[in-house]
């Protein structure tokens, strides 16, 4: 790796960590919660066991950073609306990839029961938080999350009858391969 890449790289990870801080402390904390993440991962990069896990290990840490500033600061209970797994999906998919995701997912969606499908086209499609997507249908907070979760559950359903996907041991999808004939993104 070259130097310019590293720097390149550097640059990329610190700008998609205080995007992620960010969106969770006030503007003016941003920096100083950032720094502290930096330096808990600098501090700590040499435990990383499984390289493979660097990305959620960094927000991981990042969050950590964020909770302690918020208890620093009296706050109650912090209410974290992403999780790590959602920002490691944010910072390694490209917006190529997610558009053929779509395209593949789009027609298993349309074929969801109601009201599941609109909770998940809101909540995963939409990206809305599940509070502001359970305002919008003018329902509860727990009602809209079980949507959420049997939608979820219908469309890998749906998706592993269409496709046989490869996994690595911790389950994460490496790829997939179509079982049947079917209009979708993969190929």
């Amino acid at each position: 790796m070259t130097l310019a890449r590293a720097q390149e790289d550097w640059t990329q990870l610190r700008s998609a960590l205080r995007s992620f801080v960010g969106k969770r402390v006030a503007p003016e904390d941003t920096d100083d919660v950032l720094q502290e993440a930096m330096l808990r991962i600098h501090r700590g990069i040499a435990s990383l066991q499984d390289e493979e896990r660097l990305i959620p290990w960094l927000y991981r840490v990042t969050r950590n950073a964020v909770t302690d500033h918020h208890r620093q600061r009296g706050a109650s209970r912090l209410n974290l609306a992403d999780s790590v797994e959602e920002a490691e999906a944010e910072t390694s998919m490209s917006s190529t990839d997610r558009e053929r995701v779509a395209a593949c997912v789009l027609p298993f969606v349309a074929e969801l029961s109601e009201p599941n499908q609109t909770a998940v086209r809101l909540v995963e499609l939409q990206g809305l938080r599940i509070v502001d997507a359970a305002a919008q249908l003018g329902v509860a907070v727990p009602t809209l999350k079980a949507r959420v979760q049997r939608g979820r559950a219908q469309l890998r359903e749906a998706l592993e009858g269409c496709c046989a996907f490869e996994r690595d041991a911790r389950g994460t999808v490496l790829g997939c391969q179509p079982l049947r004939r079917r209009t979708c993104g993969v190929s």
